[in-house]
């Protein structure tokens, strides 16, 4: 397993404890892994007092096909009364020895020019990326 880690806070960089936020880790499919099948059911990281999250993932290039990792976080809006939802629309993969969320996730540069080269479509697949099927050789760039 592989821990990942980070520190869940607002834009003013202050701790979001009191509103019960949790850090959630789906697969983005069923993957293989020494002699398992596992499903896709999410893994929950609830962060501390001081945001701060640990979660142990099986490494991505250990799975089989190939397989990343979406993240979200619930929260509670106290003012709308009910949870919100943040999705992170950035794949994540995980090495060996895990890392700070912040280095793991894909996230696009400011540059117009973001390329996915993998043989099944992004999922998720933000308005701008650029996905080269390795499989078949054909590119498609989502632009809505």
């Amino acid at each position: 397993m592989a821990r990942v880690y980070g520190k869940l806070t607002d834009f003013g960089l202050d701790p979001i404890d009191t509103y019960r936020p949790r850090v959630i880790f789906t697969p983005s499919r069923v993957g293989t892994f020494s002699d398992r099948l596992m499903i896709t059911r999410p893994r929950t990281a609830v962060p501390t007092e001081d945001g701060s999250f640990a979660v142990d993932l099986v490494p991505t290039p250990r799975i089989r096909p190939l397989v990343h990792y979406n993240v979200k976080v619930t929260w509670l809006d106290p003012n709308a009364g009910f949870e919100r939802v943040d999705q992170v629309l950035a794949p994540m993969s995980v090495p060996e020895d895990g890392g700070s969320i912040s280095d793991l996730l894909s996230l696009p540069a400011d540059n117009p020019s973001w390329w996915a080269f993998q043989p099944d479509e992004p999922d998720p697949w933000p308005v701008g990326l650029v996905w080269v099927n390795t499989e078949s050789g054909d590119i498609r760039k989502r632009t809505a």
